[in-house]
Formats: structure tokens, C-alpha cells, sequence
């Protein structure tokens, strides 16, 4: 079991192949709160050259789990609502952040949102997780 914060930052950027082969980098965890980019390529467009909507949504949910790294138990999404409030572009920064809004003994909820580099929210949302 790894309990340092940094360690399993480090084992989550460098050992989901999902994460690498879509862009996705958390880069900072703690006090309840995630941070996460997404570097967007073509292949993350969708037919109208605009960030496809899974894409988005697969970086929130990276993020919004992220922010659950402190517990020493496996995490679910049992459930995620997401608003697409705007389209993201390929020349988009995107980044996402996270904060837990409820932390129960085995439900936690965690808001997200999805912004651009000027602060243009793209996707607001937030997610249900299991801990067991």
C-alpha cells in the first residue's frame, strides 16, 4: 500500500495507460482538492473540430477519483452529472479542478469543473463515488 500523497500521484500519471494515451495528467492532490490538464490533440476532436464531449468528461472523472486519493480503499463513480456549458478547443488548455463537498464513511461527492487558459468554463459537473 503506497501512503504518500506524492508516490501515488507519481503511480497514477505513470501507470494508467487509459490517462497517457488520452493526455490526461493530474498535477496537484490534497486538502480535498484535485487539479488535472488535458492536452488536447486531434485525436480528441469530435466531427465538428471541437473537444469531444468524453473527452472532457474522462478527464473530470479522472480528476473528481483523484481528489479521493487519500483513502486506502478502492474507488467507484457510481454516479456523474456534467453540464457542457462551452466548447473546448484544440488550442485549449484544459484543466480541470475538483473539491470534495461530501466525505462519508463509504459515499463521497465531488464537485468539478473544466475551464480553458482564460478561465472559460467548459464543463461543470459532479461525481458519486463508492469506497470500499
Amino acid at each position: 500500500m503506497i501512503h504518500n500523497i506524492e508516490e501515488r500521484l507519481s503511480k497514477l500519471n505513470s501507470l494508467s495507460n487509459f490517462q497517457i494515451h488520452n493526455n490526461i495528467e493530474v498535477t496537484q492532490v490534497g486538502a480535498g482538492k484535485a487539479r488535472g490538464i488535458m492536452r488536447a490533440e486531434d485525436f480528441h476532436l469530435n466531427p465538428y473540430g471541437i473537444i469531444h464531449g468524453g473527452a472532457m468528461f474522462s478527464l473530470a472523472d479522472t480528476v473528481a477519483g483523484a481528489t479521493l486519493m487519500y483513502v486506502d480503499k478502492q474507488i467507484s463513480t457510481v454516479t456523474a452529472s456534467v453540464n457542457y456549458t462551452a466548447p473546448g478547443l484544440i488550442t485549449d488548455e484544459i484543466i480541470a479542478d475538483s473539491e470534495i463537498i461530501k466525505d462519508g464513511r463509504t459515499i463521497s461527492v465531488v464537485d468539478i469543473v473544466i475551464r480553458n487558459q482564460e478561465d472559460k468554463v467548459l464543463l461543470s459537473g459532479q461525481f458519486t463515488f463508492y469506497k470500499s
